[in-house]
């Protein structure tokens, strides 16, 4: 899926006197999002990783915009911060001051950690929770079907 990243601003005059149009990139970030914090990625991912040397953006968040980059837009790996620069910070889960910190360099150091003797169990811990989720999740609808 290919998202328009258009944003800005634009003036206007109306009958009540001059007027801002403030365009704000959201997206389908907030969807993305919502799956990442059910599936509990940055917990995960910060109990494995640690956090990063650079207390700005930890391994999670620096690695759930990687996520997105990935999932939401067929761009390359690299110019992480031109291709966030048009989308609103809160739709990405980062503040404003974050997303200034965001970089290639940083995404490689998250890449770095991912591969890591530290993060052996990262995969396996995140796959063992989306599964105990969805098994829930079938076993609710099983009962729901029944009654």
């Amino acid at each position: 899926m290919y998202t328009s990243q258009i944003g800005g601003s634009f003036r206007t005059v109306t009958d009540n006197g001059p007027a801002k149009l403030m365009v704000h990139t959201i997206g389908p970030h907030p969807i993305l999002r919502y799956f990442l914090e059910r599936m509990t990625f940055s917990r995960i991912v910060n109990s494995c990783l640690g956090s990063a040397n650079d207390t700005r953006l930890s391994y999670a968040e620096t690695l759930s915009v990687l996520i997105q980059n990935i999932v939401l837009s067929p761009a390359p790996l690299y110019r992480i911060a031109q291709w966030a620069e048009p989308i609103d910070p809160e739709a990405l889960g980062i503040t404003a001051q974050q997303k200034a910190a965001l970089n290639d360099d940083r995404m490689a150091r998250s890449l770095d950690a991912l591969a890591s003797s530290r993060a052996r169990s990262l995969f396996f811990r995140w796959a063992l929770h989306v599964i105990k989720a969805l098994y829930s999740m079938i076993k609710f609808l099983e009962l729901d079907n029944l009654g």
